[in-house]
């Protein structure tokens, strides 16, 4: 058995126990839909989980809901909920702008511990949302969803070739500047990549 000689065994007494400063993540959620309960969104629920996972090691986690007016909010006493109204201009009935008092709202209080944790795609505000973060120097990380399935078909091409242009120009940007693009699945990560 070898032994390390005395001049290079850890001092343990040197390793600093103090915290680490917390970390200020900031889970974002769409709600657009009133056709389901809140409690049967899947992508509510793993935000949700997530948060109060890393409540639970000691960061500051935030879950930031933005609804459609007229919904009720979710209310969730453990966890840190902001909810705010998705107002904004819209064409052809969709939402295709976000008000900047919004976007002040979801960023307020930033420090360099803060990270946003988007869990949405194929989201046409998310062009103006994480631009808005970049111009901030906040960054963020996507988690996709399965939002891409409905937009290929069996052999990987885009279903529509207003949707193919969509990605390329400008979902392509959004993914390209996320610290991690995350896939459930491996047709997903395929897809992704096919993307950015």
């Amino acid at each position: 058995m070898n032994v390390l000689p005395s001049s290079i065994q850890a001092d343990r007494n040197s390793v600093s126990t103090a915290r680490l400063p917390k970390m200020d993540i900031r889970h974002l959620v769409f709600d657009m839909s009133v056709s389901h309960d809140l409690k049967a969104n899947g992508v509510y629920n793993v935000a949700r989980q997530l948060a109060a996972e890393q409540a639970a090691a000691g960061e500051n986690a935030r879950l930031i809901f933005l609804r459609e007016e007229g919904q009720a909010a979710p209310t969730e006493p453990s966890l840190d909920l902001q909810v705010l109204p998705l107002e904004g201009r819209k064409v052809l009935g969709r939402r295709v702008n976000i008000n900047t008092d919004i976007l002040q709202a979801m960023t307020a209080g930033h420090s360099g511990k803060t990270f946003f944790h988007i869990h949405t795609a194929r989201q046409p505000l998310l062009l103006q949302i994480t631009s808005y973060l970049r111009k901030l120097s906040i960054p963020y990380g996507i988690t996709v969803h399965g939002r891409y399935s409905h937009a290929f078909d069996q052999h990987n091409n885009p279903t529509y070739r207003l949707t193919a242009l969509y990605l390329q120009h400008v979902e392509r940007r959004v993914l390209e500047g996320a610290r991690f693009v995350q896939g459930l699945s491996a047709v997903e990560c395929s897809l992704i990549r096919s993307i950015a």
